[in-house]
């Protein structure tokens, strides 16, 4: 069984049990009822969930109010009945959250009434004086047991599932989804005993005072709402001064990303997070970096930018949520993984001297997960990514440049001195041996002079990818100067180093070199030195290979390799 079908089965398997224990109420605990106050509260608890918070992808209300409000006025199976037909409304209708998710909410939420519900009883057995009105102590003391009890069953409940959706997803984010729990079960409390306390003992089961009692409940209910709001905006404010101090801190593309990516999961819950680089040619998003939560394989492929959503986006720097992927229209075929994997989205562009240069995309599992809060966070948060990004790969291309041949695109001779010596310096300390090749085009001048310097600078070209072809990936060539290569050989000895050049001298002569219909031949001439066997300083290595190619190699009729020995001294 994959991972994923193990997921839903736990989540169904929940469900059903939540579910068996619904209808079974019918059977053994359902008394006849106020219809009129079934919907009554059916109504009240939909209003009152939709002011729920969130924590990364978990869901928080103080639906827990009509809950412990059922129950104390109706008993245990209206309650699970209310929260049930509630919970189908808005997850499933409102929210469109998917079948196994539903599911499994729908388990842990009349589990969690359920549990809350055995606990209020056992506890109270044990209680002498419960006539004290709704607001003694002991009322107070059966309440937070409904509450705690249920809690505690809903968190173990979530955390399994939690384990195998995702392990990574952290104790940090369920202790504060925890904490905000028990701040609304606190709050719960006191308006959970009024409402029951004003319905019951007014006259006829009035509603029209315990409505006006809840409306002071949906008005606490927004600013407890409010509250989540102010805490999660703080947060996204010490976000952004994070990642704006750090876009001078870190100079390596991989640092920026990490952060990024760290940056988003700290303040919006994704399955998957990725970023674009738009490759304006051909029209697409191309994914340069990305993180998918548990490990999944969800490898991402380009994105066509040529509709007119993402033509908006990149012209007008407009952001866009879809919270439905698989039936957008801008998602196609080729984007499958997409489709294949996620439910909902937020893209926004990154956009760096008035242009766009890319875009961040974060995705879930579950339909209608990001709202405009998430969108409005993520739109500034790219515009520092872009400054970020931009100036590292800018700091990247400057570094490069000031180690490459314009030409050649080999390593300079600046280069060439500092790798030199850095490896010199390593076989110093820790024994080891290289070896150094140092080539000369053989009558480069005639070439010019024949030809003229653009001829003469496509030869070099082509004896620099000639060269390049024939060593390892570790070996490091570069320009020396004019018409000269050097190659220099990590853990290499001459003999080996030899055959490498010996190779090159070949595939060279071999060679034919065509320009505007002109064919050029050429040949090469080498020297070999090595380290510390023959030489036993940079300034040696590079002295006696020089004197091995001039001496022994060009001197004597050149297209030759020669190691270096006493007698060119």
């Amino acid at each position: 069984m994959t991972k994923q079908k193990a997921i839903q089965t736990y989540d169904y398997l929940i469900g059903a049990a939540g579910i068996f224990i619904l209808f079974a109420t019918l059977l053994y605990d359902f008394k006849m009822v106020n219809g009129y106050l079934m919907l009554y509260l059916i109504i009240a608890e939909i209003i009152i969930d939709s002011f729920r918070i969130y924590i990364r992808r978990l869901t928080i209300s103080l639906s827990v109010i009509v809950d412990l409000s059922s129950f104390l006025i109706m008993g245990l199976g209206p309650a699970l009945w209310i929260r049930f037909i509630s919970l189908i409304v808005v997850d499933y209708i409102i929210y469109k959250k998917p079948l196994n998710i539903v599911f499994l909410n729908t388990g842990m939420l009349l589990l969690n009434i359920l549990a809350g519900a055995g606990a209020y009883e056992w506890v109270e057995n044990f209680l002498l004086d419960f006539n004290g009105g709704y607001f003694s102590y002991n009322a107070i003391l059966l309440a937070f047991v409904f509450l705690i009890s249920g809690l505690i069953v809903n968190y173990i409940l979530l955390s399994v599932h939690i384990l195998f959706d995702n392990p990574t997803f952290g104790i940090k984010i369920l202790s504060e989804s925890m904490m905000w729990d028990l701040v609304g079960d606190i709050i719960s409390i006191p308006l959970s005993l009024e409402f029951a306390n004003i319905y019951l003992f007014s006259y006829n089961n009035n509603l029209l005072y315990a409505t006006l009692f809840m409306m002071l409940v949906v008005c606490i209910c927004f600013i407890f709402y409010l509250t989540r709001r102010i805490v999660y905006a703080n947060r996204q404010l010490k976000a952004l001064s994070r990642v704006a101090l750090s876009i001078n801190e870190y100079l390596d593309l991989d640092k920026i990303y990490k952060l990024i990516f760290d940056t988003i999961s700290s303040i919006v819950g994704f399955k998957g997070c990725y970023i674009f680089d738009f490759d304006e040619q051909n029209g697409q998003m191309v994914p340069v970096s990305y993180r998918v939560e548990g490990n999944e394989d969800l490898a991402p492929c380009p994105i066509d930018a040529n509709n007119d959503v993402f033509k908006k986006m990149i012209l007008e720097y407009k952001p866009f949520i879809i919270n439905n992927i698989p039936r957008h229209p801008i998602f196609s075929k080729n984007d499958s993984i997409y489709c294949r994997a996620y439910k909902s989205c937020i893209i926004v562009p990154m956009r760096r001297s008035n242009r766009c240069t890319g875009c961040i995309g974060i995705f879930s599992d579950e339909s209608n997960s990001y709202n405009k809060t998430m969108l409005e966070f993520l739109t500034v948060l790219s515009d520092q990514s872009a400054i970020a990004i931009d100036n590292t790969k800018l700091l990247r291309m400057s570094k490069q440049e000031a180690i490459t041949d314009n030409l050649t695109h080999l390593y300079n001779q600046r280069y060439f001195y500092q790798y030199l010596n850095l490896k010199v310096d390593e076989y110093t300390r820790e024994p080891g041996k290289m070896s150094l090749i140092m080539f000369d085009i053989d009558h480069f001048k005639l070439i010019n002079d024949a030809y003229g310097h653009i001829t003469g600078d496509y030869v070099l070209k082509e004896v620099a990818t000639l060269i390049k072809s024939c060593v390892r990936k570790n070996d490091v060539v570069s320009r020396y100067g004019g018409e000269e290569f050097t190659v220099v050989l990590p853990d290499t000895d001459s003999e080996k180093a030899y055959a490498i050049a010996e190779r090159i001298r070949e595939n060279v002569e071999k060679n034919i070199f065509v320009i505007d219909g002109k064919k050029i031949r050429t040949t090469v001439s080498g020297g070999i030195s090595e380290f510390p066997k023959i030489a036993s300083s940079a300034t040696d290595l590079l002295s006696y290979a020089d004197r091995a190619m001039y001496i022994g190699a060009k001197f004597r009729g050149r297209n030759k390799i020669k190691i270096y020995d006493d007698k060119l001294a």
